[in-house]
């Protein structure tokens, strides 16, 4: 194994992003990868892609989270619906369960259910709403 390409240093100790998963979001034909910076902080959605031997931002967008302290696992992921690429994950302040697309040369998020629901992230698997 050998490093492909890195990410921005985040400069702190104790500070970490999550993956979520590649897909062709901006129907370039180049997967861009998903992931949140610091999930617990700064909560940031941002989309990269690779660029010779750099992870260069196509997109990012504030207020998402995909993981809280003390949680054993991390919320969402990414589903194909009606052909596009969508990342599942939680607002914020972690009430509200997002779909965010690639739209218009940014990420947009709209609210697809209540984090709340017992079963929301099984069923947002199917695109059911």
């Amino acid at each position: 194994m050998s490093l492909l390409a890195a990410a921005p240093f985040i400069a702190s100790r104790f500070r970490w992003l999550v993956p979520l998963g590649a897909a062709d979001f901006t129907g370039d034909g180049v997967a861009e990868i998903a992931y949140v910076r610091t999930p617990h902080r700064d909560r940031i959605l941002r989309l990269v892609t690779l660029r010779g031997d750099r992870l260069v931002e196509v997109a990012d967008l504030e207020g998402v989270t995909n993981h809280a302290i003390g949680e054993e696992q991390i919320h969402g992921g990414i589903r194909i619906c009606n052909g596009r690429p969508e990342v599942i994950a939680q607002s914020a302040g972690r009430s509200g369960v997002l779909a965010v697309r690639f739209e218009d040369g940014r990420l947009s998020a709209r609210v697809v259910g209540s984090a709340a629901n017992e079963g929301i992230w099984d069923r947002l698997q199917s695109c059911d709403e």
